[in-house]
Formats: structure tokens, C-alpha cells, sequence
């Protein structure tokens, strides 16, 4: 790897899905804006879908995992104050709690400059219960906040945060939200006969008189996908033309599973398990009438803005950051309200004219922020190169 030269940069994060969703496609726009080699580096076995993310622009495998874990957290850092000392880079650019702590302490270890850092939330102090442990965070963040020169925040809220846990000096503070594809998220781009293959593959039954409402999510307790089978219990006891499609997997999905059984709803959803192909991913959403999702916490909620795009009314969590992405284009609930969400679902099912509306609204919105953001980030980037 020749990374020696001048303003070569590395973005560090995490798990392979970010790495993909968020941080690639702004180092493909910085090189190609710039001329500059930017390389993107994660944990490509971090999830066991990591093989579903394919990190094509110049990835680098580094093995820093989410759950603390001691030993192996210590030899990530030397590894990389040792990879950092070795690659002259002119910006290092963490992403995420656990990649950010280590990757900024080796970058400032190995003596290098302009440091940067994006935070999509502060969930991971928010909802420590455990208090000794909720002021070791802090007191980590705010270190490292100390030799990070841009922290980069995606919402007000998560700004609102860094200040109040004195994480940073406001001036270093910037705020730019991730968005979603315009081109990828875009109807036109479904091909009925594609469409017809994915549903058989998944087996996603629907009949013609029936709504399939669907959500997009990792199988994880604060995705909320338990208060969305207890949503789809309700609308199933009212007799309500309903189905129900549950994409993603992970660790929860077993328990998910014997829930809906539990509450005799199991024939009606399908869980597809982790998706391969990202490029399946439009056509799950074509399939879905009414999009919902639950979570308790979200560093972004760019999947509320994907189905948005796909034309799907939107029923989302009534905390911030999803507040923003979700807009007037989408109808919000407490995320531990099963009542609330089958509320707002049979509200759309029922009414045409609040469905069409929310369809309008969502699209609109969904446009408005994804007016591009990579220059932002470029513009952060040149700061330190000019």
C-alpha cells in the first residue's frame, strides 16, 4: 500500500455495514473531487453479514470489535500506532464509539495531525444504567476530544449531547447529516421481473387485497423489532388485511421468532434473514405497502429516508435523530408503544387520502435532505489541506 502520498487520508470505523452505508461513498467523492487516495477501514468480520457489505474502495481489515474486550481492544491499539507510524496520512477520520476511542488514541500516539471524528449518537452513555460505567465513557470521550480536531455530529440532538457532556468545544463541533441514494433508492430502477424472483425467494406472500408492512433493521433488542410483532398481533385480532416482512438478521432473530408465535402471528410474517445482495434491497422495499420501525436508539434513521424515497409511508420511533429524517412525511410513536404503532398503521391502511398524503410529504422530504452532503465533508477535509 503506497499511502506515502501528501495528502493520503484513512477513514476507520468499526463494522463493515457503516463502513458501507456511511463512510465509503465520501471517500469515493473526496478522491474523485481531489485526486487524494482515501482508504476505508473496518472489521470485515465484525457481524455475521459483514460478507453482505463489500468494501471495494481501497479497504483496509482491522479487527477492532464492538463489545469491550479487553486484551484484543489492547493489541488493536498497538497495531495501529504501529500502522499509523509506518503510513503518512494527512487525515485519520474515526467513525463510531469503539473504532473512534481506539484508532484517535493511536493516531495521537503514533504523533500524527488533524485528527477527525464523526459521532452518529451518544446512545452508548445515554443509555448506560450502569453508572460507574456511564462516567468511564465520558470521561474517555472528553480525553479524546481533547486531540480530535473536527468532531462531525449528524443531528442537532447529538451536538446537544457533546455540550452537555462536555466532550468538545462547540467551535470544533460540525454538523452534517448522512443521507441517503437518490439513485439507489428510486423506483425506476425496480424491475417487475426481478421483483416477482425476490418475492419467491423470500417467500413474501401478499394478496391483492392484503397490506404487507414491512421493516428494515439488525435483529438487536433496541431495534424494537419485539413492539412491532406486538403491533402485528393487534392489527392481526382486528382482522385486518395485514402481512408482515421483517429484513435483517441478527442475534435476536430466534427469540423474534418464538415471539410471533407466542402471539399467533407467525404465518404472517416472514423474516428474510441477513441480505446477501445489497441490491436486493429495493426490491424488498417495492414489496412493502407501509414502512415501520421502532428503535429505541438511532445514530442517523437513514432507513426511514430510503423507504420514503421508495414511495412508502413512513411510521417511525418519536426520538431524536429520527424526528429529522422521518419530517412531516411519516407518523411518529412512542417506540415502546405496540398500541401506538398499530394505531398509526390501521390509520393508514383505513384511510387512501392519509396514506397518498404521507406518501408526498415523505418523498418531498427525503429529497430536501439528501440534497448532497459529501461536499460538507470534503470542505471539512480541505480545511486542513489548503
Amino acid at each position: 500500500m503506497d499511502s506515502k502520498k501528501e495528502n493520503s487520508f484513512i477513514n476507520i470505523i468499526t463494522d463493515s455495514f457503516s463502513a458501507y452505508k456511511f463512510v465509503e461513498p465520501h471517500v469515493r467523492h473526496i478522491d474523485k473531487k481531489t485526486g487524494n487516495k482515501g482508504y476505508v477501514a473496518c472489521n470485515f468480520d465484525s457481524f455475521d453479514d459483514a460478507k453482505s457489505f463489500q468494501i471495494t474502495h481501497n479497504p483496509i481489515d482491522i479487527k477492532i470489535e464492538r463489545e469491550i474486550k479487553l486484551f484484543r481492544d489492547l493489541l488493536a491499539l498497538v497495531k495501529l500506532i504501529i500502522f499509523f507510524l509506518k503510513n503518512n496520512f494527512s487525515i485519520i477520520h474515526t467513525h463510531n464509539a469503539k473504532a473512534g476511542i481506539i484508532a484517535r488514541l493511536a493516531a495521537k500516539m503514533s504523533g500524527a495531525n488533524n485528527i477527525i471524528h464523526t459521532t452518529y449518537d451518544y446512545g452508548f452513555i445515554n443509555l448506560e444504567k450502569n453508572r460507574f460505567k456511564r462516567l468511564l465513557f465520558i470521561f474517555i470521550e472528553r480525553l479524546c476530544g481533547k486531540f480530535t480536531d473536527k468532531l462531525i455530529v449528524v443531528s442537532d440532538t447529538t451536538k446537544a449531547d457533546a455540550i452537555r457532556y462536555r466532550i468538545i468545544d462547540e467551535g470544533r463541533i460540525i454538523i452534517i447529516p448522512e443521507v441517503p441514494s437518490i439513485e439507489e433508492f428510486n423506483n425506476d430502477r425496480v424491475n417487475d421481473e426481478r421483483k416477482k424472483y425476490i418475492a419467491e425467494k423470500y417467500t413474501i406472500e401478499k394478496h391483492k387485497e392484503e397490506v404487507l408492512i414491512g421493516t428494515v433493521a439488525r435483529l438487536v433488542p433496541h431495534k424494537g423489532v419485539d413492539t412491532l410483532i406486538e403491533s402485528a398481533s393487534i392489527l392481526a385480532k382486528k382482522g385486518l388485511p395485514v402481512r408482515f416482512l421483517i429484513v435483517g438478521g441478527g442475534p435476536e432473530e430466534e427469540n423474534l421468532k418464538e415471539l410471533a408465535k407466542e402471539k399467533r402471528v407467525s404465518e404472517l410474517i416472514t423474516f428474510t434473514g441477513f441480505i446477501e445482495d445489497q441490491s436486493e434491497m429495493i426490491y424488498l422495499f417495492s414489496h412493502m405497502d407501509i414502512f415501520w420501525l421502532a428503535t429505541k436508539s438511532e445514530g442517523q434513521g437513514l432507513v426511514y429516508s430510503e423507504a420514503q424515497l421508495m414511495d412508502i409511508p413512513v411510521i417511525g420511533s418519536d426520538i431524536d435523530p429520527c424526528r429529522q429524517m422521518i419530517g412531516e412525511g411519516g407518523l411518529l410513536c412512542d417506540p415502546t408503544s405496540p398500541e401506538e404503532f398499530s394505531s398509526n398503521a390501521q390509520e393508514i391502511i383505513e384511510s387512501e387520502s392519509i396514506r397518498a398524503n404521507l406518501i408526498k410529504k415523505g418523498k418531498s422530504h427525503a429529497l430536501s435532505i439528501s440534497a448532497s452532503t459529501l461536499d460538507d465533508k470534503l470542505k471539512v477535509y480541505e480545511h486542513f489541506w489548503l
